[in-house]
């Protein structure tokens, strides 16, 4: 097996010693490094392909450059939010590591043993758009971990990244109305596993306030998720009631899919006598639809960037010389986390604009 090169072996062949070496790499403060020697040192950490031993440096440093990434992993958006955060984290050094058990909370725990045994720096989760457990909360909060919730509304003391959940309706239902001129139905579809969150309420909220600032009389048709098989008759008999042309707004992409099945075969068009619309997709998923189904995208990539870009400043910030051994922002809401919010110039919430994707044209 041939041997790894060495901050030593490159030394030799530049011509310098391996202290100076190690301040050229890691840019030492207060070590000058002339420019023949840059120059010999480059040439020989080019000839001999030497690349740093991130063990090693973690060792010295006390930093792995490593972030994890926690969410369901049968969510397939969040695939989208780990490309987001691998976008802003790879330039800055930073590898991601994923990290999913579901909802589990097991799982979570998992993630404050990383911390502490220095195999992360930091983490992001990929919550349900509701507030977080508070067990988890005060579990973050107690070990200081670094940490960036995503769609999570937590007490206090912890960065958020969200999206604006009734602002997306509301654009949503101006395109619709633009569309079609037709007074839209709002289809409430619920998880069979979990009660609504704040955000389904926040989109219901905002689907109500529209129709009345319009002067027209709303109309709700809240329904579990269901295998098709199970809700195919219950469709069908919706559907035979409905007069054309059809306006409907779903809550999120699996009662579009399922207004989709069930037109197809009852003989109805999608774009003519029936324009169905999603508040919860990506043009990812939408655009395989046929016809492509209109929807507000939620921007979990742009969300993943942000989020890292939060997590980075809490990483700074709790590693600064003058953090140790002193109370930060984060410990001082940690304190009073639970009456009630309290946000630090550390301590942010930070909110994503949805997009609108009309489908193809």
């Amino acid at each position: 097996m041939r041997k790894r090169v060495t901050s030593t072996d490159v030394a030799k062949r530049a011509g310098v010693s391996r202290s100076l070496v190690s301040a050229f790499l890691n840019g030492t403060p207060g070590i000058t490094v002339s420019e023949d020697n840059r120059a010999a040192i480059t040439n020989a950490i080019n000839e001999m392909k030497y690349t740093v031993n991130v063990q090693a440096k973690s060792i010295k440093t006390g930093r792995s450059h490593c972030i994890a990434v926690y969410g369901d992993v049968y969510n397939a958006l969040l695939l989208q939010l780990v490309e987001g955060i691998q976008q802003a984290s790879g330039p800055a050094g930073y590898h991601v590591l994923m990290y999913g058990e579901g909802g589990n909370q097991a799982g979570r725990d998992g993630l404050i043993a990383l911390y502490r045994q220095g195999r992360i720096d930091g983490l992001i989760t990929l919550d349900f758009p509701d507030s977080l457990s508070a067990q988890w909360e005060r579990a973050v909060l107690e070990c200081g971990v670094p940490y960036v919730t995503v769609e999570g509304i937590p007490e206090g003391g912890i960065c958020t990244v969200q999206t604006d959940y009734g602002g997306s309706i509301t654009q949503a239902l101006d395109f619709m109305w633009e569309e079609t001129g037709v007074p839209p139905i709002y289809l409430n579809v619920q998880p069979p596993d979990r009660p609504a969150t704040q955000g389904d309420r926040e989109r219901l909220q905002a689907y109500e306030a529209w129709m009345s600032n319009k002067g027209l009389v709303h109309t709700i048709v809240t329904t579990i998720d269901e295998p098709w098989a199970t809700q195919k008759n219950k469709w069908q008999k919706w559907l035979e009631g409905q007069q054309k042309p059809l306006s409907v707004l779903a809550n999120w992409s699996r009662g579009a899919v399922s207004l989709y099945r069930i037109a197809y075969e009852q003989g109805w068009r999608v774009g003519s006598d029936l324009f169905v619309m999603s508040a919860d997709d990506t043009e990812r998923v939408s655009r395989h639809m046929v016809p492509p189904i209109p929807c507000i995208e939620v921007p979990y990539m742009d969300m993943g960037r942000q989020a890292f870009m939060l997590l980075e400043e809490r990483m700074e910030v709790l590693a600064a010389p003058e953090a140790v051994g002193q109370q930060t922002d984060v410990e001082a809401d940690a304190q009073e986390q639970l009456s009630g919010p309290k946000w630090s110039n550390n301590v942010r919430q930070e909110v994503i604009k949805c997009k609108l994707f009309k489908g193809l044209e």
